[in-house]
């Protein structure tokens, strides 16, 4: 089935430019509602921001997804603050912007392919959309379809599978660099600072779990006195996401030895800071550049399969949706004639047929109605993905503020 889907997706990942740029497209709650008033009124319907440590996609639906992605691309780039005009986001439309997003929900665009993390940023993406009220039923579908297509990868997946992530990179990388036994912190345990943590520690290291908020059981230190045991230890991971730098000039000293590993966007290093740590600076830059994890040529045509699966799946849904209210009212009609109408109609006129005629009859119209009912069906689709959509171009200055 092909149906005309209302998504386009501008997407900038560690392919095309540097975490501390990616940080800068990146919109605050506020940015986001500003944004997508701003979008509305070029018709515009859904708005989804979804900001990784590898990754920034704004998704959104919209009737004409030609003029969405240009509304998104002046957008993006009024969001750069260095002064690169190299960077264009990547533009997907149509069904392709679906295909993108339940690949990205995989793991199929990641550094780390196959990793789990995504899936759970994905849903989080999604889920603020919504209670922000700047989703839409298209993007509503996108979760739904996106969840189901999650749990078919895991279910043909090995349940003792260790499934890799950036810590995997993380615990690789400081396996190379620092002697068993030595001590590691990680700061900020959200779901990639456990993974972390747990990786590091199967490694041997002794690891410290520092958290905004520490924990009842008193597995995490409180993280407002992590730079007191920093000339204790011999690297800090930070997996925070603390919207400013949590480490500045003068909280350590560059030439102390310690390794900084910084996953987060944006960089929880002051710029400055990670400038003089030279070498000993680990940032999303130094793991992007690496060869990173690539899944198994059988795993990998499993995941595209899926992803094909997922597409047509929305698909269907979608116009399922789109004309729920036509075919329920098409399909009542339909039960009315053959439940009432017609067996009221052979009472009245098939007077002098014997029982296997009247047999034979009814269910000869019974075939014609369902025939006809699935004609109609049919044409609402085919006229969807016929019809263009009314355009959206309304004045839209370069001046004007999004």
């Amino acid at each position: 089935m092909s149906v005309r889907v209302p998504l386009a997706v501008a997407s900038c990942d560690f392919r095309q430019s540097g975490a501390r740029l990616r940080a800068s497209l990146a919109l605050s709650s506020e940015d986001q509602e500003q944004l997508f008033k701003s979008l509305t009124l070029q018709g515009v319907t859904g708005f989804v921001q979804l900001h990784t440590c590898n990754r920034l996609e704004w998704w959104v639906s919209a009737q004409d997804v030609d003029w969405a992605t240009q509304m998104l691309h002046t957008a993006w780039r009024r969001r750069l603050t260095n002064g690169d005009d190299t960077v264009e986001p990547r533009i997907f439309r149509g069904a392709s912007a679906a295909e993108h997003i339940f690949r990205v929900g995989i793991g199929l665009e990641s550094l780390v392919q196959g990793e789990r993390e995504i899936g759970g940023q994905v849903r989080r993406a999604l889920q603020v959309a919504r209670e922000a009220t700047r989703s839409s039923p298209a993007l509503n579908i996108v979760a739904g379809v996106a969840g189901r297509l999650a749990a078919k990868v895991r279910q043909g997946s090995s349940p003792n599978m260790n499934t890799p992530g950036m810590h995997t990179l993380v615990s690789e990388h400081l396996g190379r660099l620092l002697s068993a036994n030595d001590t590691v912190i990680v700061a900020g345990m959200g779901v990639i600072g456990r993974r972390c943590a747990e990786t590091l520690q199967e490694r041997g290291f002794h690891v410290r779990r520092f958290n905004r908020t520490v924990d009842e059981l008193g597995q995490y230190e409180a993280l407002d006195r992590m730079t007191e045991v920093l000339p204790e230890v011999a690297a800090l991971v930070l997996c925070s996401a603390s919207p400013d730098p949590l480490i500045r000039v003068g909280m350590l000293e560059p030439e102390g030895g310690l390794h900084v590993v910084d996953l987060a966007s944006p960089a929880q290093v002051d710029s400055a800071l990670a400038t003089a740590l030279g070498d000993n600076y680990h940032g999303l830059d130094g793991f992007t550049s690496s060869p990173g994890v690539t899944l198994e040529a059988a795993d990998e045509m499993r995941y595209e399969h899926l992803v094909k699966g997922a597409v047509k799946d929305y698909l269907e849904r979608l116009a399922h949706h789109r004309f729920r209210g036509l075919a329920q009212s098409n399909q009542a009609q339909l039960e009315q004639v053959l439940d009432a109408d017609l067996p009221e109609l052979l009472d009245r006129y098939s007077e002098g047929l014997g029982p296997k005629e009247r047999r034979s009859l009814e269910n000869d119209l019974r075939r014609l109605f369902r025939r006809q009912a699935w004609s109609i069906r049919e044409s609402l689709v085919a006229l969807d993905q016929e019809e263009e959509p009314p355009p959206f171009r309304l004045p839209y200055p370069e001046d004007e503020q999004c």
